[in-house]
């Protein structure tokens, strides 16, 4: 039954009637669904739309609704709430179909149910396995995609982690139960405590909500969509699948181009391994190039710039022990977007002069040697360049972007 204080929230359910009705709507377009299936869709949304339009005569929506009608609005948003759950069993099949087998993975074309995991090195091994074994009653992901790799972990403070990495889950035709392409906020709530303007479902003496309307009626395309207009900052969604007969498939880690100093891969790989699960790795780079047609502005592309060198710098640190953001300060005439160019051109160029025959120990030693020797030249470089020009020369700093005669600027 719905609750009276739930039919009090008339712009709620218009928007719920709205959203069942275009979902279903889409839903009828998308090419994997059977005729069948098309026909239960045609007329699941003639009832939608018939509930829709019989609560709008009534003046629910305006609040202008007699008392008397309110049992027979409660009864049409009922239905559509049914409409809703019955719609849900074929897009159960969709996300079966659509979600992409990864013993075939293709990095330009897939779309993961993953789960972040916070990075602790030290724990790193004992945290997965703990994560692969665990048993819950329900499971909250997040879909991410070739066009949306961007992951929102739940429950860590994601500034202070320097990669993403963490579970794939499979998803059936059994264990979908809802997704919102509006929020990634996922609660649980007690049983007998009151939810508006939110979605849930009982899962066991849980009641499990999120934010949205027609919840159970998304599919992957929705959640990918949704979030098109800024795919290289945002993945603003959440998937939340069943416990009972969910496990996960495989781990993925997003891979920042340093091949054989990637720490964490490595340490990955030997886990996954030992739990003969596959590691999928997602190359950020290419992800960047294959959606460049997003770089709206000069402002975004440096910042997303900068935060991907600050990757390569994090996972740099952590290999070889050394700070090279903090070495590139001395840098002679850079301001700091300078200062992130000259790291990328580093690391861009540390596979080329790596031997695979040295040990991770070794491996480091001769990464900071030459970091050092590339700053030393280029300070070198920089005072020869100097002297041609007349010095002194004033030097760049983060206001000032080329070097000009200190005579000049007095």
């Amino acid at each position: 039954m719905v609750s009276e204080k739930f039919l009090q929230n008339t712009g709620f359910i218009r928007d719920l009637c709205q959203d069942v009705c275009s979902s279903i709507n889409n839903l009828m377009e998308n090419k994997l669904i059977s005729k069948e299936d098309k026909a239960l869709l045609t007329d699941y949304y003639k009832m939608a739309l018939s509930c829709t339009t019989g609560l709008a005569e009534l003046g629910y929506f305006n609040k202008k609704i007699e008392s008397s009608n309110n049992k027979k609005a409660g009864s049409l948003i009922e239905n559509i709430l049914k409409i809703e759950e019955y719609a849900n069993n074929i897009v159960k099949k969709l996300w079966g179909q659509e979600i992409s087998d990864i013993e075939c993975f293709n990095p330009n074309n897939f779309k993961l149910c993953v789960r972040a995991l916070p990075l602790n090195l030290l724990t790193l091994s004992r945290d997965v396995i703990e994560a692969v074994n665990c048993k819950d009653d329900f499971y909250q992901t997040t879909l991410i995609s070739n066009r949306n790799i961007i992951v929102t972990p739940p429950n860590f403070n994601v500034t202070e982690d320097h990669f993403s990495f963490g579970l794939i889950y499979e998803v059936n035709n059994n264990n979908f139960i809802m997704a919102s392409d509006v929020s990634s906020l996922c609660s649980v709530r007690n049983l007998n405590e009151e939810t508006d303007n939110i979605r849930s479902i009982t899962l066991n003496n849980k009641k499990v909500c999120i934010n949205g309307n027609a919840v159970k009626l998304k599919t992957p395309i929705d959640l990918i969509v949704n979030n098109l207009d800024s795919p290289l900052q945002k993945n603003n969604n959440v998937v939340i699948l069943k416990g009972e007969g969910t496990r996960p498939v495989g781990l993925f880690c997003l891979s920042y181009n340093t091949k054989k100093v990637n720490l964490l891969k490595r340490r990955l790989s030997y886990i996954a391994n030992q739990l003969n699960l596959p590691l999928i790795e997602i190359d950020v780079l290419e992800f960047y190039k294959n959606n460049k047609d997003y770089f709206s502005s000069n402002s975004l592309a440096r910042k997303i710039f900068n935060n991907y060198v600050d990757k390569l710098c994090a996972d740099l640190q952590l290999y070889c022990k050394f700070d090279f953001k903090l070495g590139a300060k001395k840098l002679i005439g850079l301001n700091n977007n300078l200062r992130y160019n000259f790291l990328f051109k580093f690391v861009e160029n540390i596979n080329s002069f790596i031997d695979v025959n040295l040990d991770e120990k070794q491996t480091a030693e001769v990464i900071v040697e030459k970091f050092l020797k590339a700053v030393d030249k280029h300070n070198s470089l920089t005072k020869k360049r100097e002297k041609a020009n007349g010095e002194p020369l004033y030097f760049p700093n983060d206001e000032v972007f080329i070097a000009l005669p200190t005579d000049f600027l007095d």
